[in-house]
């Protein structure tokens, strides 16, 4: 309790103060393996009390997606290393509905891993499906997370793009395409 007090009074607050919004994409630190209940609770009872005033399509803070400007932001939990059926279902009848210019789709996990180590993880399933269905509705980039590297490549024709240098140790992969 005591990082997420510091976090939103230190980071949270003033960024919202001066306009700046924060929507969260659940990591494998927010909902574990050996404790998902106890980290759940947590994550969610701390977001839902922080949610932005922008209105919101889905399952808030897990999967769910918002509108801002011209562009369209969904976010997928995937911090177990998996997309459901559910979720693929969910983002496929969310991004057919959308009018937005730009499309951006988050997740914790990346699509495919970008090197061979083990800490290298990536969805271990619906990764082809999540391809396509981003692939016929164009969406621009797919973020994600969860590796501490930033990455940037295209995988089955989607542009991807690994965030994770906010922890551990930060490593630069270049790699003009995953196939």
């Amino acid at each position: 309790k005591n990082m997420w007090d510091a976090f939103f009074a230190e980071i949270y607050a003033p960024l919202q103060q001066n306009g700046i919004i924060i929507m969260p994409v659940p990591g494998s630190q927010d909902s574990s393996m050996k404790h998902p209940k106890l980290l759940s609770d947590a994550y969610d009872s701390v977001w839902q009390s922080h949610q932005p005033n922008i209105d919101v399509d889905g399952n808030y803070p897990y999967t769910y997606s918002y509108d801002y400007k011209n562009s369209h932001f969904a976010v997928l939990g995937t911090a177990n290393y998996i997309i459901t059926d559910e979720q693929l279902q969910w983002l496929e009848n969310d991004l057919s509905s959308t009018k937005q210019g730009n499309i951006f789709v988050f997740s914790h996990t990346p699509l495919e891993p970008f090197c061979s180590e083990a800490i290298c993880g990536s969805l271990q399933e619906n990764k082809q499906e999540l391809a396509q269905v981003m692939n016929k509705y164009n969406v621009d980039i797919f973020f994600s997370g969860n590796n501490h590297v930033y990455y940037r490549a295209s995988y089955n024709g989607v542009n991807v793009v690994s965030t994770g240098a906010l922890g551990g140790t930060f490593n630069i992969i270049s790699n003009d395409e995953k196939q």
